[in-house]
């Protein structure tokens, strides 16, 4: 029989494989991720609630049911994680902040009811930010289970706001988990942990029970260990949910991703650029290998740069704008005194100042940037860059401003999919680094094949942390 910790570090469609033929049970797979999460919760901090008796039941009702000869999803029997902005009927969900400690959904949000369909079994509610990071955080610390540390090294945040679904995946607790983006929350933490991440298409992951701060902005995706793992978990996620006027169908092809399909296409590499923070000198050697790597797999390479367009400042305005719509109750009553965070000790009557005419222009130059980036990719079938312009800051401490690069600014704000995947470990350390591969909206499926053609030639994404 396999043994049910070292079963946790499998590919999803192996262990699934495992269990419906017999050779690993649901029960005891549940049962090892759970005492792997007790033990090492303690030292990583990256769960706030491990719901060890629902998922134990859960976990037999599977097994039952396997015994009994029905046909369940690909996912039946395997353990994940949840982001705790992420309702979950009976098991509190706490958006990471302390004014809402107390709270505990009456109903499951919709990507759980899918999951759970599937057969997946949720062991525990993962770490935030503070409210995804909504209100803005200057401390990792700003969470209301506290600051959720790194595995690779303990001294080391997360990277965002989805900062203990990519650590319970990194350290092997769990074989995949479910985060949030607006503005890097999957993709950050991904790099910061060396684990493969994905931001579908907006609105291909229903968020209706998802705490949602950028109404025009915000995804669901999965943290897993490869681009394969990835889309197998997708796949059990999207689809259209009449909950969510945003959603959509699910994008074409998801069913079939195929490595060699990402062969011919055509990939624009955006140069590492500078920025606030220290740039590691190996940073820009493993982005060149990654280059490379692609290269050798039969993909067509060129330097290319975005339009020139005020990404950012277009991102500032519409973000806050609806960050403000959000939370005008808790700045209204000023329970943001009651967040972990020192800039909301004192209650700001309005935290993020402006116009409405502001939002509406900024919605109108999205418009345009759409445009833009449609031509672009008629140009090109994805965009390649560093997923973070350097490596994991400190738990202790003011958060540097993090070097973000343009893609991700481009990919948020016109809902585009993407996928993290590790390049390297830099010294001293051993930090992992990532890239980025950004693909056109509802361009899923082939950044999956283009991710998994990556990981094909490369290791990076098998390595484990001691933890």
């Amino acid at each position: 029989m396999l043994k049910a910790e070292e079963a946790l570090w499998l590919p999803v469609q192996e262990i699934g494989e495992a269990i419906r033929d017999g050779s690993l049970s649901p029960v005891t797979l549940a049962t090892a991720a759970i005492e792997r999460a007790e033990r090492l919760n303690p030292t990583l901090n990256c769960f706030v609630n491990i719901a060890a008796e629902p998922a134990i039941g859960e976990a037999h009702r599977i097994q039952g049911s396997l015994k009994q000869g029905n046909r369940l999803g690909p996912l039946a029997g395997i353990p994940y994680g949840l982001k705790d902005n992420v309702d979950t009927a009976g098991i509190p969900t706490t958006w990471g902040a302390r004014p809402y400690a107390g709270r505990v959904p009456a109903h499951d949000a919709a990507v759980v009811t899918r999951l759970r369909s599937e057969g997946a079994v949720l062991i525990g509610k993962t770490s935030l930010t503070e409210l995804a990071g909504g209100l803005g955080i200057t401390r990792a610390s700003a969470a209301i289970n506290g600051v959720a540390r790194n595995p690779w090294d303990v001294g080391r945040w997360t990277g965002g706001s989805s900062a203990g679904s990519a650590a319970a995946v990194a350290a092997g607790i769990v074989p995949f988990a479910v985060g949030t983006e607006t503005s890097g929350s999957l993709m950050k933490p991904a790099a910061c942990c060396g684990v493969t991440a994905f931001r579908p298409t907006y609105g291909a992951v229903s968020r209706h029970g998802v705490l949602e701060y950028g109404f025009t902005l915000g995804k669901v995706g999965p943290i897993c260990r490869s681009a394969r793992d990835c889309a197998e978990v997708l796949l059990a996620m999207v689809g259209r949910d009449s909950q969510d006027p945003s959603s959509v169908d699910p994008p074409p092809g998801l069913d079939r991703v195929d490595p060699r399909s990402a062969r011919g296409m055509r990939v624009a590499v955006l140069e590492v650029p500078s920025g606030p923070l220290p740039i590691p000198p190996e940073l820009g050697v493993f982005f060149e290998g990654a280059v490379r790597a692609l290269e050798a797999a039969g993909l067509h390479v060129e330097s290319a740069a975005l339009p020139d367009l005020p990404w950012r400042e277009v991102m500032t305005v519409i973000l806050s704008a609806e960050a403000d719509f959000a939370f005008e109750g808790l700045v209204r009553t000023g329970r943001t005194r009651e967040l972990s965070d020192p800039i909301h000790a004192v209650a700001a009557p309005n935290p993020f100042p402006g116009r409405p005419s502001d939002y509406v222009k900024a919605m109108a130059i999205r418009s345009e940037m759409q445009r833009a980036m449609a031509g672009f990719f008629a140009r090109f079938d994805f965009l390649l860059s560093c997923d973070m312009q350097g490596v994991a800051p400190p738990v202790d401490g003011v958060l540097p401003q993090m070097n973000l690069d343009p893609a991700e600014l481009v990919g948020n704000l016109l809902g585009l999919p993407a996928i993290a995947l590790p390049m390297g470990f830099v010294m001293p350390g051993r930090l992992p680094v990532g890239l980025m591969l950004t693909g056109p909206a509802l361009g899923d499926a082939a950044v999956l094949a283009a991710g998994a053609l990556y990981q094909a030639r490369t290791g990076w994404h098998r390595e484990r942390p001691r933890v």
